[in-house]
């Protein structure tokens, strides 16, 4: 399993839609050649599980085989704490540890 490195920004507003850039490991084997090769869901920390209920889709927008790098979208979600889980279709799941995602309100 590859992991993935980092999420950019790794906070955001519950109700702002906004583009996020999640780093993988630059062993990765194959080339990132189109948003379709992938999967993004943010799941609640908590129930680390693919609940309805706590986990959410994301849409990819990009690739950067370059970088190793994807363009998501956050569409919103409750505040909490999330792992954006990835997965790859030949490749499957990259490690989502460090794909820690905060999702608050700041005052």
């Amino acid at each position: 399993m590859f992991k993935g490195l980092s999420v950019t920004p790794n906070s955001v507003s519950p109700v702002i839609k906004q583009d996020l850039v999640i780093e993988i490991d630059k062993n990765f084997p194959k080339e990132f050649t189109s948003p379709t090769d992938f999967t993004a869901t943010l799941v609640d920390e908590k129930n680390n599980k693919k609940d309805p209920n706590v986990s959410f889709d994301l849409t990819v927008l990009s690739v950067d085989d370059h970088n190793k790098s994807l363009t998501v979208r956050f569409p919103g979600a409750p505040a909490d704490t999330y792992y954006i889980r990835v997965t790859h279709v030949a490749e499957g799941r990259v490690a989502h540890k460090p794909l820690k995602l905060t999702v608050e309100t700041e005052v």
